[in-house]
């Protein structure tokens, strides 16, 4: 089972007519992987399911097989876990591409850790 720490964040989430400033991070210890990447205009839990796919399409691209996929975000993992539905129409598309995704994997874990568990979370802190 490999373990893939992501977060997403987004500056200036809550100020007003703000362009917000996001980034995602994606951390695999076992294979001292580490990608930090602007996705730009984002809010939080969009920020959020975008590192989701991310790990999802680099793990499928490396043909890792068994993942498990650790995360801070409860809404994201909850919902990809299908125990709260996704209402907000800028997530469902990442939704549905995550879920898509999952079907590559043997077998595949989205789990909610602490954030200061989240290697990923303490990167994107790290970096300001």
């Amino acid at each position: 089972m490999i373990d893939i720490y992501v977060d997403g964040a987004s500056k200036d989430n809550n100020v007003k007519g703000a362009i917000r400033r996001a980034s995602i991070c994606v951390i695999v210890p076992q294979y001292n992987f580490k990608l930090v990447e602007p996705i730009g205009n984002k809010t939080n839990n969009e920020a959020e399911w975008d590192a989701l796919v991310k790990a999802l399409e680099i793990a499928s691209r490396e043909h890792w097989k068994n993942i498990r996929i650790l995360s801070d975000s409860q809404l994201v993992v909850e919902q990809f876990n299908d125990r709260w539905r996704c209402k907000h129409e800028n997530l469902e598309t990442s939704y549905l591409c995550a879920k898509t995704l999952a079907c590559l994997f043997d077998k595949l874990e989205v789990v909610w850790i602490r954030r200061n568990k989240n290697l990923a979370g303490i990167e994107l802190e790290r970096m300001g």
